[in-house]
């Protein structure tokens, strides 16, 4: 029976990506994954962002996670959005071992940590 592998590395990097009058939120902390007990699932999770990078509140309904690959280019597309602090991913058919990093955003618009 051949054992299954998932590394995990979690990455995250603040970047503006757009500078002006908008605000950027703060990027999000405490940011952690769990392996499930069979191996199969990661859950990453963090600390909900409530301020922009100037201190403003930020209207929650307005707020987005975005999960990218933390080794992807930066046009490639995120893998994930959920408006929750966690997300799941499931690797039950993954055939070998493999190396999971993750870079979490919050984004408002089109102004993002």
């Amino acid at each position: 029976m051949k054992q299954r592998i998932l590394t995990l590395l979690l990455l995250f990097i603040s970047l503006p990506i757009l500078a002006g009058t908008e605000k950027c939120p703060l990027p999000p902390q405490n940011v952690k994954a769990i392996l499930s007990d069979d191996g199969n699932k990661i859950t990453v999770s963090w600390d909900a962002v409530t301020h922009t990078e100037d201190g403003s509140e930020i209207d929650k309904s307005k707020l987005t996670y975005y999960i990218f690959d933390a080794y992807g280019k930066i046009t490639d597309p995120f893998l994930a959005t959920t408006k929750e602090c966690s997300y799941t991913f499931d690797y039950t058919n993954l055939k070998e071992q493999d190396f999971k990093a993750y870079e979490i955003t919050a984004g408002v618009g089109e102004m993002y940590s």
